[in-house]
């Protein structure tokens, strides 16, 4: 059923912004569960608009009407916080919230309570490229350094928004865009951040379960911010080690690692094994032997200028311990962050050293 939320071709919303195309969920991604993307332009510039209304709350059963409105309600207003604080800080590698808007669709019911029905908010953002799912193919000698720009330029997002308190917990191929020669990470609606009651904090997990850590599949949840939020966001980022150079998540390639007995509920793909019924510390062993088979699958297809510290990079984001997971040194220190600032470095690094490669003729493919 259509919503206002799904009726804004056409329409002029905020400053000016008329809207001028729908986007198509491609198969298979996920999000958006309340919004509907479009196109926006003003004058000679466009942007993404994510539009959002409160027909799927109100049209819940009786006693989930409330709940549901609530959660609707306290998602977009959390969203609009954490937008406003990117922004507020210049964070240049998180995609730039534009403006909010709101605008009402006409109707000919005199009802007060119809037309506001007929309310749709709306957050627009600065329009990006592809995504890193649809902009990178098969990966070959030629693009290695395009992949470690991403990875660069991801970690130096993470980073940003650490640095100011707020945890992406969503991050995958899709949520990562292309602007020219560099990339930003767009899509905040599952985020945490620190002092605040996100509307999703409750979840065992909030983001794409695609990409879940293990963790969280085995019903453990860290009680510490650092291990539950902070090193969610380094799986993730370790995650996009494996994507860039194998098409898949770290978590799809446990998941084919693992043997059907360990995997938990959630993973199981036999309907003749039994799952796993035991904690997450007894599966620790198994989830450390499949990473290590991961990881040299990761490795076999990183170029070997750069294989032996790309695939430590991978090994430590994606460990499947969050008291563990990230690098080393920092883990030991006071606080024991998760260190992304040092694979800012060492990202940085291996692209400017991927091009001097590529410029010298020597990168080859695994």
């Amino acid at each position: 059923m259509a919503t206002p939320k799904d009726q804004l071709l056409g329409k002029t919303i905020g400053s000016g912004w008329v809207v001028t195309e729908m986007l198509q969920r491609a198969a298979g991604q996920t999000g958006g569960n309340f919004s509907t993307g479009y196109i926006a332009s003003k004058g000679e510039q466009r942007a993404f608009l994510k539009a959002m209304d409160l027909t799927r709350a109100l049209l819940e059963e009786p006693d989930q009407q409330f709940a549901a409105l609530r959660l609707v309600i306290d998602m977009i207003q959390f969203e609009g916080s954490v937008l406003e604080a990117c922004t507020s800080h210049k964070l240049s590698r998180v995609v730039q919230l534009l403006e909010t808007a709101t605008v009402d669709l006409p109707t000919d019911d005199v009802n007060p309570i119809v037309r506001a029905t007929n309310r749709v908010h709306a957050f627009i953002f600065e329009l990006g490229g592809p995504d890193v799912r649809k902009a990178f193919g098969v990966p070959s000698a030629s693009d290695t350094a395009d992949r470690l720009l991403v990875l660069h330029h991801l970690a130096v997002a993470v980073q940003q928004l650490h640095s100011i308190g707020i945890t992406h917990q969503d991050i995958k191929p899709s949520n990562v865009l292309g602007f020219r020669e560099q990339h930003k990470l767009t899509d905040l609606g599952r985020a945490s951040r620190i002092g605040f009651t996100s509307p999703l904090d409750g979840e065992l997990f909030p983001g794409d379960p695609t990409y879940c850590p293990p963790e969280f599949a085995y019903g453990h949840t860290p009680a510490d911010y650092v291990d539950r939020r902070q090193a969610t966001d380094a799986y993730m980022l370790g995650s996009m080690i494996a994507f860039l150079f194998t098409l898949q998540g770290t978590t799809t390639l446990l998941q084919q690692s693992l043997q059907d007995h360990v995997l938990p509920p959630r993973w199981r793909r036999s309907a003749i094994v039994a799952p796993w019924t035991g904690g997450f510390d007894e599966a620790l062993p198994y989830l450390i032997q499949a990473t290590t088979r991961v990881r040299s699958y990761v490795e076999s297809h990183i170029p070997a200028f750069c294989r032996t510290e790309l695939g430590e990079a991978f090994a430590n984001l994606s460990h499947p311990s969050p008291y563990e997971r990230g690098h080393p040194r920092s883990r030991r220190g006071v606080g024991r962050q998760v260190g992304i600032d040092r694979y800012v470095s060492l990202f940085d690094l291996l692209s400017r050293r991927a091009r001097v490669q590529a410029k010298a003729g020597s990168v080859v493919s695994p």
